[in-house]
């Protein structure tokens, strides 16, 4: 059983490999690594091993435990911080996150390393936003 039972890694660290502007062949020759086989990785039909794992992430900017934490969250939680982060306010996170998610876990178990994980990766929503909306124009 690998790290794809649990978690689905492959659509995060494409998001995060189109905000650093490579193309998946582009990122696959950084990485040292056949294209068909980084592919794999992008559509979770194959787990890169700690190695491989570890240079993706050393590529794009993150720890592979910011990788995996970001990729457990829930999507209807992930777009909930993100409405929040984007409004730089803590407390409202926690306020979401209590209304809407308070059978999945008790807000106020988060630590301040975690709300500064989630704010991050906020940042690089803004930030891939913004890289997005400059080339299209």
């Amino acid at each position: 059983m690998g790290i794809n039972e649990y978690v689905k890694i492959g659509s995060l660290i494409k998001e995060l490999r189109l905000s650093k502007g490579y193309t998946a062949k582009e990122f696959s020759k950084k990485l040292h690594i056949p294209y068909s086989t980084y592919s794999n990785y992008e559509n979770n039909n194959r787990e890169p091993n700690l190695d491989v794992l570890n240079k993706i992430c050393e590529n794009l900017d993150v720890t592979v435990d910011q990788l995996l934490s970001l990729s457990t969250l829930p999507l209807e939680l992930r777009d909930s911080i993100v409405d929040a982060l984007l409004e730089d306010d803590i407390q409202t996170i926690k306020k979401k996150i209590k209304n809407e998610f308070y059978d999945f876990f008790d807000p106020s178990e988060f630590t301040q390393e975690e709300l500064n994980d989630i704010k991050r990766y906020i940042e690089f929503i803004k930030y891939k936003r913004n890289v997005d909306s400059n080339t299209t124009e």
